[in-house]
């Protein structure tokens, strides 16, 4: 289970502002970039190749 810290350690490598943990996406968001970056074996994966558009994500 994923645990989420202060938003003031985790920021999205693209737009470096800060990100913030989705419970029902299981992912963390940034809203200035409007990606998604998901999370596996409990361990936030903040590789932009990895991240997905907030749109495109909402399809699958």
């Amino acid at each position: 289970m994923f645990k989420p810290l202060p938003s003031d350690y985790l920021v999205c490598p693209v737009s470096k502002h800060a990100l913030h943990y989705d419970a029902e996406r299981q992912a963390l968001v940034c809203d200035k970039s409007g990606l998604i970056y998901p999370i596996r074996n409990s361990i936030p994966v903040l590789l932009a190749d990895e991240a997905q558009q907030i749109n495109t994500a909402h399809e699958k």
